[in-house]
């Protein structure tokens, strides 16, 4: 809707929208619906411009969500541009907004006379920048943070009042990676895990992410380290997914790093989501390949060459440092790389590659997310 105010000859116009988030026996409703979310994680990195995107290359982004029939899209791991949560309200995608957090310890945790001072801070200003954003559904931090341990969980508390303090209409949460043993789920209003069966556990099983439905039987059942603490509350995955290297296109094996292999995990982390109601939602890791930096998230900079490693691979042609080039002359392809962690200097997770070229794996998910809510659909004709 719009909302136009006129004034001494002069007028405004502000576009807004309205949503109702909410829990229905352990299932995300929107509307007072039951809604299955689905779609992946987003970075803010773009060919060319990195971190400072135009208006063009967002739009673009966000029309592949749509072809991608994504509903959800997890800001990681920060704060993420308004230009983008204006595209998210406008697309009907809902968004998780999360502050600056990768590698949290237990020390910064326990830090009450600075880092949690700062972290509550970025916490408060997220929300001034973000709360009146209709596609945000639910405010996060300290993604991967020290669940595990007991005297983590005030820092958690401490997040969690100051979000239900201020604005009780989203979930307050946090991608754990901890599997079954965080302690602080009673401060969640969300139970979100990362976690990548068949991956990083069980590599070459492709039934492995079948493991997610007794992670999700956990959750429902309170018989997680938080014991009651997730009782009643609905449980998303909100990292999963393989590594897939784009320019292994014509390589008919399945072996690690295929788009073959990649395909099948996929889609079945995909089908467990889909099929399992106590799953509400899956954003896969990730929407894109993406570089990685030198350091990883280990600062300062002082364990070696970081996550990087000097992995760079030979390009058939010079990257583009322009758009103007980049639409003349196209992406480039490695013609060979290594692969080790971080094959090529980047995170290949990506249902794209970095340029935004498709993969099997974006059309396979793309297809099974089209069927996400179709009992919705179904129900109408009754």
């Amino acid at each position: 809707p719009l909302l136009k105010v006129t004034f001494r000859g002069g007028s405004v116009i502000e576009r807004f929208g309205l949503r109702r988030f909410g829990n229905d026996q352990g299932r995300i409703t929107i509307n007072g619906e039951v809604t299955k979310l689905v779609g992946w994680n987003h970075h803010t990195q773009w060919p060319v411009t990195a971190a400072s995107p135009t208006d063009e290359q967002m739009d673009a982004d966000v029309a592949l969500l749509k072809r991608g029939h994504a509903n959800y899209v997890r800001g990681a791991h920060y704060p993420h541009d308004p230009r983008m949560l204006d595209r998210l309200d406008e697309a009907g995608i809902v968004f998780w907004s999360e502050t600056l957090g990768p590698s949290v310890s237990n020390e910064n945790m326990r830090d009450w006379s600075f880092f949690m001072k700062i972290q509550l801070q970025q916490l408060e200003q997220m929300l001034d920048n973000a709360l009146n954003h209709a596609s945000v559904f639910a405010w996060g931090w300290f993604n991967e943070g020290p669940s595990n341990e007991a005297s983590s969980c005030p820092a958690y508390a401490a997040c969690a009042n100051y979000s239900r303090g201020r604005d009780p209409t989203r979930f307050a949460t946090w991608a754990d990676d901890k599997k079954l043993s965080g302690k602080c789920f009673e401060h969640a209003t969300l139970i979100s895990f990362n976690n990548y069966p068949g991956w990083y556990s069980d590599s070459g099983d492709v039934r492995a992410p079948e493991t997610w439905n007794a992670m999700a039987d956990s959750v429902v059942a309170g018989t997680t380290d938080s014991g009651a603490g997730t009782l009643g509350k609905p449980f998303t995955i909100s990292e999963t997914g393989a590594g897939g290297i784009f320019e292994w296109w014509d390589n008919v094996t399945d072996a690690k790093w295929t788009l073959n292999y990649q395909s099948e995990i996929i889609s079945g982390d995909v089908d467990v989501a889909l099929s399992n109601a106590n799953i509400s939602g899956i954003v896969l890791w990730h929407f894109y390949d993406f570089k990685v930096d030198n350091c990883g998230a280990t600062w300062p900079c002082s364990r070696g060459r970081g996550q990087e490693n000097n992995t760079h691979c030979p390009y058939d042609h010079p990257p583009p440092t322009t758009l103007g080039e980049l639409e003349r002359v196209g992406p480039p392809n490695c013609t060979s790389i290594v692969v080790n962690s971080r094959p090529g200097g980047e995170n290949h997770k990506g249902s794209l590659d970095f340029w935004r070229r498709e993969k099997p794996a974006f059309r396979i998910a793309a297809a099974k997310f089209k069927t996400a809510n179709r009992w919705r659909v179904d129900l109408s004709h009754n």
